[in-house]
């Protein structure tokens, strides 16, 4: 299992997180290993089936973490016909983007940093759609 030390990043930035998490309905075993335990979880297709990160999906999201000034707490996996896609939901250092990201996140849409496991150079940070099911998040655009 994946974990992270969560004291290292800003309380606010944690409860931001926890915050989010609770809006966008994943399950509270999740949010409370979040918590407890600094482990994010990975949502799958298609039922939103809840997945610790695996060790790549771990190193990804820390570099991320480093190069942005940003907390994952929440991933979620596609299959596309680019190849399969894994979208990190975040939250940014900037508390001035903090109520406007809260108000895209009710309309199932969000800001990530995708990786494209095909095509490397081709991640990026961009916005999704996505349905919260199972206790966890489907991607839907």
């Amino acid at each position: 299992m994946n974990r992270k030390d969560l004291s290292k990043y800003s309380p606010d930035m944690v409860a931001e997180a926890i915050e989010r998490m609770k809006m966008i309905g994943i399950i509270d075993d999740a949010i409370n290993q979040f918590k407890n335990d600094g482990v994010v979880m990975c949502s799958e297709p298609p039922f939103g089936a809840l997945f610790w990160l695996d060790d790549e999906q771990a190193e990804i999201a820390a570099q991320f973490e480093k190069d942005y000034e940003a907390l994952v707490y929440l991933a979620v996996k596609s299959f596309t016909i680019d190849g399969t896609m894994i979208s990190f939901f975040y939250v940014s250092k900037y508390r001035e983007e903090w109520e406007e990201d809260r108000e895209d996140l009710k309309g199932n849409y969000t800001l990530t940093y995708t990786h494209n496991f095909a095509a490397p150079d081709c991640s990026e940070i961009g916005g999704i759609d996505f349905r919260s099911v199972g206790g966890g998040v489907i991607r839907t655009a």
